[in-house]
């Protein structure tokens, strides 16, 4: 007789090797072969609870990169675990494929001179690449596992997307909040366009430095203080900017002073005199100061321009900073914005002489042509000529740049259309106050940027975006924008998209009848201007949630934690203007994902990793499970050694899922019912922790905290499952008659734990999960994405019981050291070869063991327990322990020793006798499920 093939040996075709990489794509296909997304959105579409996360759009412009992995599976936990809470959860996923970046790739790809070439073309080609792309993420999103409704997503190239971008401009017009002026804005004139301060990233640059000295030509004040001359000193590192200026900026009611250096007079803050780094070049020299004088009285002063016949005059502004520089600015309203800020306020003209190219125009004949980088050196010669120089050298400083070209930008003057920011500040900060944010100073990060932020600059001068909807008028030369007017060219868009605005003539776009809003004339040229695509990206909100959703504001908006000054930020301000609200009730934000030592992902560094890299190494769910293990609101470190440590997690995870499946290959389900009642002590204990597993992890998962849910969950799989739980029972599933109440108790008790495993774990291990639910026998639903996340609250337990099981299983636990050490003394090598000796002399703890001996002896699976209250403690001093029931605590004494009971052959237990059968030993319990298999008669 073969006692092996007498017990229940486990079986499963769930594999213990996961093979990911090779498996999940096959899933994959299930779920879109099953359309399982759009089943699990129907099953809870009339449950009235909706939660609606909406999708930043990335851009089309390349394949995705770790930053856009974690993004796009934070958000798939969520949407997931809301789904299978039996929220109505919609995920619609976008692309942003406008701008700039997808422009210039379809010039450097298709070598396309841009001055040569239609825009059509241009935007033909752009178009290309946006889709492209855009295609090359959306699989590579679907192959981590993500749900969303790919079929319908929203691309900001969509007719119906640019509709909203259109009407939206005209909305805010009618709000209130749209104008047009000439105005400095950062211009990159490599890219030849306007930035909005979203589009500049600050980089250390080294510009001329250079003092210039204006002469006052004021005799007036000269006669004041018996000079002859006198001269204004000034410092820039723009010199490029001097034949565009047209004042001189003073602090009012401040202490300036007039010195004689190289037997010339210089008027000079007296601050600046003592204490700018710009001015040392005199304190190093002989100078004398000849009077000090109160600021008011260079006011309205008038000094000659350096080197163009030009008077400048001298105001007072408050910014000017008395201990910089000379303690005087150079103003030139047409490049820089306090400059025309104070020529706004004193009605001075705004020179910008500088084309879209960054270089002169015919307004100062002699540098046409010339670029403003090329033209520094130049402006220094003549100022040097004309004997206005008093000092140059370079000067390395932080400098605004371009984002997509890299190069330096310049402020410049041009008529652009602008979102007035400072008119809803109030509004704003009303409505960030109202916003949950998680992390909790993302609420300061927000109201710190607000405070700062300028009127946006919505125009472009490119042609890959929505065009600007204002007609002007040919005779009276007003911009004509109203609702008419914008609501007639978006209806036209919505049908043909933007590519019609550069295919037709303003007449295709005037309704019937339209006549200039000013004069009534009839004859129009268009706005030749592009919208920022942050622009069209900010009002994302509007096309999705508003007009397709129905469901605005959104319940989450989740990016990068740069996004406080982009996304966020501009998808506020649209949503303030357009609807009077925010656009979502709370903001989760994410870190950068970076290399093992903490530096940020460049090709320069040669320190890139692709996600589908290690998809294709170690499969999707490895880099969802890394993902969701870590504290994602701090920046994350990755590596292959991190890799390697949630490999481990991983496997731990599958093999304990893999072995429940073993155990329940003769279970059916529906021949048992859960009755609480009628189970052991021990299978009413781990439901009871499952129970109050599930309590823990909800709250984690409504907090976002991913990594206390799957610790919670891991912790509870090892430890109350792993290494208690399943260990103790593995006698009774492998051992016990095949219907054995206890055998079946357990099964049930299993299945339905590792059904609920399955569903909590599927917002991260989504396809081990799918793939271990189709191995669960007897499920309602073809995939567990349809299935609702389990509630056991509807299960009572009693807490006595429970806190019995809970002292023993303590006890278990505080023994287990003692034990290890007698083990690796060489003892005994197994639990089940132990005599457990307790002593205590207090006869009530004694009692209450001898009255919980069965479950003592199921929890330590030891031979056999002795209870005893006479001990000798110097032997037993290095076995004590702390023992409690309830608030009572009880010092007590562990011993094991090695029984000299009989192994049984067949559950390889130990017994004090056995049975012989033909040539095999057993216990009476292996015996009896021999007799009723028929083996044994």
């Amino acid at each position: 007789m073969d006692l092996s093939k007498t017990v229940n040996l486990p079986y499963t075709e769930f594999e213990m090797k996961a093979n990911l990489p090779l498996n999940e794509p096959n899933i994959i296909e299930f779920w879109k072969e099953n359309r399982i997304y759009y089943k699990a959105l129907n099953k809870n579409k009339n449950n009235n609870k909706v939660f609606i996360l909406h999708d930043g759009p990335p851009y089309s412009n390349g394949k995705i990169h770790l930053g856009h992995a974690l993004n796009k599976i934070l958000k798939d936990i969520i949407v997931k675990y809301k789904t299978l809470k039996g929220y109505y959860s919609p995920f619609i996923p976008g692309w942003d494929t406008h701008g700039l970046p997808n422009e210039k790739a379809a010039i450097d790809t298709f070598k396309i001179d841009r001055k040569k070439v239609s825009p059509i073309y241009i935007r033909e080609k752009s178009k290309e690449i946006a889709v492209n792309y855009s295609e090359i993420q959306k699989e590579q999103f679907i192959r981590l596992g993500v749900f969303a409704d790919w079929e319908n997503p929203y691309l900001t190239l969509n007719p119906s997307y640019e509709s909203i971008i259109v009407k939206s401009f005209g909305e805010l017009y009618q709000n209130g909040y749209i104008y047009r002026d000439l105005k400095p804005v950062y211009w990159c004139y490599e890219c030849e366009t306007s930035l909005a301060e979203a589009e500049i990233e600050y980089k250390n640059k080294i510009s001329p430095s250079i003092v210039v000295a204006f002469k006052l030509l004021n005799q007036e004040f000269l006669n004041k203080y018996n000079l002859n001359e006198a001269y204004i000193l000034i410092w820039t590192t723009t010199p490029w900017t001097l034949p565009a200026n047209v004042a001189l900026a003073f602090k009012p009611d401040s202490s300036y002073v007039i010195i004689n250096y190289n037997n010339n007079n210089y008027i000079i803050s007296k601050e600046a005199l003592f204490n700018s780094w710009q001015l040392e070049f005199i304190r190093k020299g002989e100078y004398k100061i000849l009077f000090e004088f109160n600021s008011n009285e260079l006011n309205n002063l008038k000094a000659k321009h350096p080197f163009i016949d030009r008077e400048s005059i001298l105001l007072p502004a408050d910014y000017v900073d008395i201990s910089d520089g000379s303690g005087i600015v150079h103003t030139a309203p047409g490049h820089g914005l306090e400059d025309y800020l104070t020529g706004k306020k004193y009605n001075l003209p705004i020179l910008s002489p500088i084309d879209s190219e960054g270089k002169f125009t015919d307004e100062i004949d002699s540098l046409k042509s010339i670029h403003v980088n090329q033209a520094n050196n130049i402006i220094i010669d003549i100022i040097e000529k004309n004997r206005l120089l008093l000092n140059k050298g370079n000067y390395e400083h932080s400098y605004p740049h371009c984002w997509r070209c890299k190069n330096p930008v310049i402020f410049r003057a041009t008529y652009q259309w602008f979102l007035d920011v400072q008119k809803m500040k109030d509004k704003l900060v009303k409505e960030v106050n109202q916003v949950k944010w998680y992390p909790e100073w993302g609420l300061i990060r927000m109201l710190n940027m607000l405070e700062n932020r300028p009127d946006w600059c919505l125009s472009r001068q490119r042609v890959w975006g929505v065009p600007i909807p204002v007609l002007y008028c040919n005779n009276c030369k007003k911009p004509n924008v109203n609702k008419v007017l914008v609501d007639h060219i978006a209806e036209i868009i919505s049908k043909e998209g933007s590519d019609s605005w550069f295919k037709n003539d303003s007449n295709y776009f005037k309704p019937n009848g339209y006549k200039c809003m000013y004069c009534s004339y009839e004859d129009f040229s268009k706005e030749e201007d592009i919208f920022d695509v942050w622009y069209e990206s900010a009002v994302s909100h509007l096309s999705v949630l508003y007009n397709n959703l129905k469901f605005h504001p959104s319940d989450l908006y989740l990016e990068g934690a740069d996004q406080y000054r982009g996304w966020f930020q501009v998808s506020l301000i649209t949503s303030v203007g357009v609807l009077d609200r925010a656009p979502y009730k709370a903001v989760l934000t994410h870190g950068w994902v970076l290399d093992e030592f903490g530096r940020a992902m460049h090709k320069s560094l040669g320190n890139v990793i692709d996600p589908m890299e290690i998809v294709e190494e170690y499969g999707a769910d490895i880099l969802r499970l890394f993902f969701a293990t870590t504290e994602y609101t701090n920046d994350i470190k990755i590596s292959k050694k991190t890799l390697a440590t949630i490999v481990e997690i991983y496997k731990k995870i599958r093999n304990t899922i893999r072995f429940i499946l073993g155990n329940l290959y003769d279970f059916d389900i529906n021949a048992f019912d859960l009755n609480i009642d009628n189970l052991l002590l021990l299978e009413k204990y781990i439901l009871f922790r499952f129970k109050e597993l599930l309590n823990e992890i909800e709250g984690f998962m409504e907090k976002f905290e991913f990594h206390r849910y799957v610790n919670e969950i891991y912790d509870f799989i090892v430890h109350d499952l792993s290494s208690l739980y399943l260990d103790i029972k593995k006698d009774v599933l492998y051992t016990y008659a095949k219907d054995s109440f206890e055998r079946r108790s357990t099964q049930l008790v299993l299945y339905h734990i590792l059904k609920s495993l399955l569903i909590i774990l599927f917002p991260i291990l989504s396809f081990t999960c799918e793939q271990a639910y189709k191995h669960l026998k007897y499920t309602d639903s073809i995939s567990c994405y349809l299935e609702s996340f389990p509630d056991f609250n509807n299960i009572n337990f009693n807490l006595d019981e429970i806190n019995n099981v809970k002292n023993i299983i303590n006890l278990y636990k505080s023994s287990l050291p003692i034990f290890e050490v007698l083990k690796n003394q060489g003892n005994f090598k197994t639990l089940n070869e132990t005599i457990l000796k307790i002593y205590s002399n207090d006869n009530s703890l004694l009692d209450y063991f001898q009255n919980n001996f069965k479950l003592i002896k199921e929890i330590f699976r030891v031979a056999d327990i002795e209870l005893s209250n006479s001990y000798n403690f110097a032997n037993l001093k290095d076995k004590q322990i702390t023992f409690s029931i309830g608030d009572k605590n009880y010092t007590l004494f562990i011993d094991f020793i090695k029984s000299n009971y009989l192994k049984c052959e067949r559950c390889w237990n130990y017994f004090k006798e056995l049975k012989q059968i033909e040539n095999h030993k057993v216990c009476n319990r292996c015996l009896d499920v021999l007799k009723n298999v028929g083996i044994v008669i």
